[in-house]
């Protein structure tokens, strides 16, 4: 994954449906929290 913004990743994180780990998955549902979106 070439080098982005902080908020690209996150993004991509969010927007990809792949399986994750479960510390990976609290840590984006905490992330989506923190959002305002």
């Amino acid at each position: 994954m070439p080098t982005q913004s902080a908020g690209e990743p996150i993004g991509i994180l969010t927007r990809v449906d792949i399986p994750l780990s479960t510390g990976a998955q609290m840590l984006i549902a905490a992330i989506r929290k923190s959002m305002p979106l």
